[in-house]
């Protein structure tokens, strides 16, 4: 398995909200992007991913394949629970919140978990086909009937359900069979805010052997579009790795 990861503060935020983590040891990758607007974004997103991880990692090797869904979400509500619990504490992290991706990879299973509006998409050779949907009120709207020109723009930025954020959290949860050399991107809004799917698709295609330069490409066509928002992809490849190894648990902010 070949992975990259790359997270950009972007040319207008003043700090990086996003989290990244991969542990490539038990094929688990994470992504989380701190809602913007309220104090201690980064924080939010980097305690949901240690949270999840945490559950993750005790407990996943002795877990079967028909459970991972339900370590899936409790490894979500672990997520929830400690964000939620670091704004009790702090009167200025009030409303803390974040999106989290999940990816976990068994054999030739991986499982997509999914809060907020950060993506997952499986890229192959002849398109994009996207594994998460939206939690926001522009998803809301589409499901409902609207089309994509209906749709006011801020509905695209106000997230209908988030990590650290409600009473109630509901992740998607979903198994796709993969095969040898298919890509797996998670990102998060910075990108797919600013770069449409189609040519994220044809960069990941252009550059499929080559996953640090994809990623690499994909932030910079982020910011040559204004790059207003915090940016962040984690590519991942079933291809084996016959590179040089890597740490196991390479940390990005």
């Amino acid at each position: 398995m070949q992975y990259a990861a790359r997270t950009d503060r972007g040319t207008v935020r003043e700090k990086n909200e996003d989290y990244v983590l991969a542990d490539r040891e038990r094929s688990i990758f994470f992504l989380a992007d701190g809602m913007g607007g309220v104090p201690g974004g980064e924080i939010a997103s980097s305690v949901a991913v240690e949270s999840a991880h945490r559950v993750l990692a005790e407990k996943l090797s002795a877990t079967p394949d028909s459970e991972v869904p339900r370590l899936l979400a409790e490894a979500f509500a672990a997520a929830h629970s400690a964000v939620f619990k670091r704004g009790l504490e702090e009167p200025r992290l009030e409303g803390l919140g974040t999106t989290l991706d999940i990816l976990l990879f068994r054999d030739s299973v991986a499982w997509c978990c999914h809060v907020g509006d950060g993506r997952i998409y499986l890229l192959g050779e002849n398109g994009e086909e996207r594994l998460s949907i939206d939690d926001n009120y522009a998803s809301a709207l589409i499901r409902k009937g609207a089309t994509d020109e209906m749709v006011p723009g801020w509905a695209r930025h106000v997230l209908t359900q988030a990590v650290g954020v409600a009473e109630e959290l509901y992740p998607e949860i979903r198994e796709r069979e993969v095969g040898e050399g298919d890509i797996l991107l998670m990102c998060s809004d910075g990108l797919t805010g600013t770069v449409p799917d189609s040519l994220i698709g044809a960069i990941v295609r252009d550059f499929r052997d080559d996953l640090e330069t994809a990623a690499d490409r994909l932030v910079a066509a982020a910011l040559e579009r204004g790059g207003s928002d915090n940016i962040s992809v984690l590519l991942v490849s079933t291809r084996p790795d016959i590179t040089l190894e890597k740490p196991a648990l390479p940390l990005l902010q």
